[in-house]
């Protein structure tokens, strides 16, 4: 059984909105080579990037500890 729910957070950024926007819809595989240290891996499964029922798959740290996401993007 999965755990399901939202992550809402605000963080402040410097560049260009549309560019950040652009990498979290089509491009998150990208966010390893932009940091490294928290983010292992982002791997796609199922569908297309950006898509509805895209299954990704996420490795990443937190406080030193390795964890692993199945993301599966849904329509209501």
């Amino acid at each position: 059984m999965g755990l399901k729910g939202k992550l809402i957070s605000q963080t402040e950024i410097k560049g260009c909105k549309d560019l950040f926007h652009e990498m979290f819809k089509n491009k998150p595989h990208h966010l390893p080579n932009v940091v490294p240290q928290t983010n292992q891996a982002i791997d796609l499964h199922e569908g297309n990037w950006g898509t509805i029922d895209a299954v990704i798959n996420c490795n990443f740290t937190v406080k030193g500890q390795e964890k692993v996401v199945k993301v599966s993007i849904e329509d209501r």
